[in-house]
């Protein structure tokens, strides 16, 4: 048996990690997820998640990959947001 990646790069080979056999999970606890573009888009078009943190800096990268690139189209509820001078955060429901 081969050695586990601690930080897979690939959904696809790892989902199964995502899809736990019954009894597996006990309760109805939040699990996070902290990412960049590229995995939130992985988990979104997955359709396995049911809520969206999304934190917004005045810094421009002028390059990077795209929040929502090939994720089909969602329904987002905005739930909630707050904000400081360094940093917006905006909470939205992924309406399934």
């Amino acid at each position: 048996m081969g050695a586990v990646d601690p930080y897979p790069t690939d959904f696809s080979a790892h989902d199964h990690c995502l899809d736990p056999e019954p009894g597996d999970v006990s309760g109805d606890g939040d699990i996070a997820i902290a990412g960049g573009a590229s995995t939130v888009n992985q988990y979104l078009a997955a359709g396995l998640l049911d809520e969206l943190w999304s934190h917004i800096a005045p810094v421009t990268l002028g390059a990077g990959e795209r929040l929502f690139d090939g994720v089909p189209p969602l329904n987002l509820e905005p739930v909630g947001g707050r904000a400081n001078e360094l940093v917006t955060q905006v909470r939205y429901r992924v309406k399934h």
